[in-house]
């Protein structure tokens, strides 16, 4: 007789954003098993949101085979867990005496919002994903956010003179709800070595919608590997390098910051706000930070360069010598060229 191979599992081998919903485990084999025990099956989680977090074995439940004895499923007791890390492992008795060892995978389960309406910060799994949703970005019901890194066949690159160089994977970020009620702040983490690309473009993230790569925009740093701007749908994103070319007139539009309240030191309520906008050209864009007085307390950026589309900067509550400032309302003021747009935050203390 053959030994058994494993010819798909569900979820697959290194999924990330697995949803909580159905926590059914299932195993296809070639061949019909040569053991059905559950005892020779073994499940561990770790919660990823704790570095230190402990591995737990846990139960399972419901176990069986269908009627050829090829395929083979399960549920972790209790159900998954939302943002943990799973493996499954199968002992080499379920495959034969043949076999020299057993077979086994991880996956990573969605995260949830606590309160959908109270918006929040998701990450996936590996952190190189990060969105914050503001308060009444999703409507009520909408916590889980998948955040999965997916292939599209014949996705390709942004159609530009020259090819562009794809500084992260594709992402897929999914909560049931397409548009969101406020922007979102997206934010993807490339490698490394990317940055240390020769004559390597500044990066900008893109949508994928339609069969094409649509820009969006963003804000680089170079120093964290990162690439920042805000969303106003969810769906497929993944950063290229910048391929904007423009001879509009610069100006600066839609200047936005989320949350409009936040407290820098209270460990309650997020800690900075994101302060976003679109440039309809390249231009060097300052943003800086006035009391109630008129005094401006800190300069976000100075004279930076930034790109055409939209993008995201945070401020932290911090004055220009790394003081929280004191709680009350602070204007945020965005300035390219003449052109000067402002917004009301509150630091809560």
């Amino acid at each position: 007789t053959r030994t058994p191979a494993v010819a798909a599992q569900v979820p697959a081998v290194d999924e990330d954003g697995v949803s909580v919903a159905d926590p059914t485990i299932q195993i296809t084999f070639t061949e019909p098993v040569a053991q059905q025990d559950v005892n020779d099956f073994s499940i561990t989680v770790r919660a990823l949101d704790a570095v230190d977090a402990p591995t737990e074995i846990i139960g399972i439940t419901g176990f069986g085979a269908d009627e050829t004895g090829k395929i083979i499923s399960f549920v972790p007791a209790g159900g998954l867990r939302p943002f943990s890390h799973y493996r499954v492992d199968v002992a080499s008795e379920v495959l034969g005496d043949l076999a020299e060892s057993g077979i086994g995978w991880s996956f990573l389960t969605a995260a949830l919002l606590a309160d959908s309406r109270l918006g929040g910060t998701i990450r996936n799994g590996k952190s190189t994903v990060v969105v914050y949703f503001p308060p009444n970005a999703l409507p009520a019901g909408s916590n889980q956010v998948a955040i999965r890194r997916i292939e599209i066949e014949g996705a390709g690159k942004p159609a530009a003179q020259i090819e562009p160089q794809q500084l992260t994977p594709i992402y897929e970020i999914e909560s049931g709800v397409k548009l969101l009620s406020k922007p979102a702040t997206l934010t993807l983490h490339y490698l490394a070595q990317d940055n240390q690309m020769i004559d390597r473009r500044p990066g900008a993230i893109f949508h994928y919608a339609n069969g094409l790569w649509v820009r969006v925009g963003g804000v680089e740093d170079s120093k964290a590997n990162t690439i920042r701007t805000v969303i106003d749908k969810l769906g497929r994103y993944a950063a290229f390098e910048d391929i904007a070319v423009s001879e509009a007139k610069p100006l600066i539009e839609f200047l936005d910051c989320q949350p409009r309240a936040f407290g820098p030191a209270t460990g309650i309520v997020r800690d900075h706000i994101d302060i976003s906008f679109e440039l309809t050209a390249a231009a060097e864009v300052s943003i800086r930070v006035f009391n109630a007085a008129g005094r401006v307390v800190r300069f976000v950026a100075r004279d930076q360069s930034m790109q055409s589309g939209r993008s995201a900067i945070p401020w932290d509550g911090r004055d220009a010598e790394g003081r929280v400032v004191p709680s009350g309302p602070y204007i945020i003021s965005a300035e390219v060229g003449d052109q000067r747009l402002d917004k009301i935050v509150a630091v809560i203390r």
